[in-house]
C-alpha cells in the first residue's frame, strides 16, 4: 500500500512539473499573449487580430492599474479543458512562484474588440480590473489546503468571497458596478454552467455568482458572514469555524489580511 501511495505521489509531482514547464515555456518573452492564444483567436474569434495593436492597448490599460506589484499579465490557453475554456472569460494565478496573472484568450479577444469601440459602457474593462484584483488577492492569501469534503469546499468558498472583496477594493469599483459588469459579460454563461450541477451545490469548488453577490452586501468579511458561509457549507465544527474567523474576518477599514 505504501509503495502505491509513493508511486501516486511521484506521478502527481511529475504532472505538476510538466504543467509548470508547459505554462512557463509557452508564452512570449513580452509576457502579454502566448503564441497558442494568438493562433486560437485568429482561427476561432477574430481573423484580423493584430498582436502589436493589442499589446499597445493592454499596456496602456495596465498602466492605469496600480496593484500589480512585480506580476505580469499574460493571455494564455489553459492546459485543462482547452476547447471549453479558450473563448471564456476565466483567469487564474498560475503556479506557486510564478509572478503572473493568467487570462484566457477570450479576454484578449474581448478587450481587443473593446479597443475599436467608439461608444462603450466600459463594462469589460471594469470587469477585467475586478478579476485582476481578485486574482491578486488570491496570490496575497495563497496557502496550501490539506482538507477534504465539506471543509475543503468551505475554505474554497471563503477564499473566493474574500478575494471578491479584495477585487472590489483594488479596482476601486462598487459592488453594484461589478454586479452590472458580471451580469452583462459573464452571468448568462455561468447560469448555464450552474444548471449542470443542479441542486448538488456542494460539488462546486466555487460558490455561484448569485451566492457571491449576496455576500457582497456585507461589504467585507464580517464574523457573521464567515459563520453564514460555513453554515451554508454544512460545517458544524466549532473549532474549524473559529479558525476560519481568525483567518478571514476583516476589521472595518483594515487592509486585507494575508492568509498564508
Amino acid at each position: 500500500m505504501r509503495d502505491i501511495v509513493m508511486i501516486l505521489l511521484i506521478l502527481i509531482l511529475i504532472a505538476l512539473l510538466c504543467i509548470y514547464l508547459h505554462i512557463s515555456l509557452s508564452w512570449h518573452s513580452i509576457d502579454i499573449i502566448s503564441l497558442d492564444a494568438e493562433e486560437f483567436i485568429r482561427k476561432e474569434l477574430d481573423p484580423a487580430f493584430d498582436t502589436e495593436r493589442f499589446r499597445i492597448y493592454i499596456n496602456k490599460l495596465l498602466k492605469r492599474i496600480d496593484f500589480l506589484d512585480e506580476n505580469s499579465v499574460i493571455f494564455f490557453t489553459p492546459f485543462y479543458d482547452r476547447k471549453k475554456t479558450q473563448s471564456s472569460l476565466n483567469a487564474h494565478t498560475g503556479l506557486p512562484g510564478q509572478k503572473v496573472i493568467i487570462f484566457t484568450p477570450g479576454w484578449a479577444a474581448r478587450l481587443y474588440r473593446e479597443s475599436f469601440a467608439e461608444k462603450s459602457d466600459g463594462a469589460i474593462i471594469d470587469l477585467f480590473a475586478f478579476v485582476l484584483g481578485h486574482e491578486m488577492t488570491h496570490k496575497e492569501q495563497r496557502r496550501p489546503i490539506f482538507l477534504f469534503g465539506r471543509k475543503r469546499t468551505c475554505v474554497g468558498w471563503l477564499r473566493e468571497i474574500s478575494s471578491d472583496f479584495g477585487g472590489i477594493r483594488k479596482s476601486g469599483l462598487s459592488a453594484k458596478r461589478v454586479k452590472f459588469c458580471l451580469e452583462k459579460e459573464i452571468l448568462d454563461i455561468e447560469g448555464r454552467r450552474q444548471r449542470r450541477y443542479g441542486a448538488k451545490t456542494m460539488l462546486r469548488p466555487h460558490p455561484t455568482w448569485e451566492y457571491r453577490m449576496k455576500c457582497w452586501k456585507a461589504k467585507r468579511m464580517t464574523k457573521e458572514l464567515v459563520e453564514q458561509i460555513c453554515r451554508d457549507c454544512g460545517i458544524t465544527d466549532r473549532r474549524f469555524l473559529e479558525k476560519m474567523k481568525r483567518i478571514y474576518v476583516e476589521k472595518p477599514g483594515a487592509p486585507m489580511k494575508k492568509a498564508g
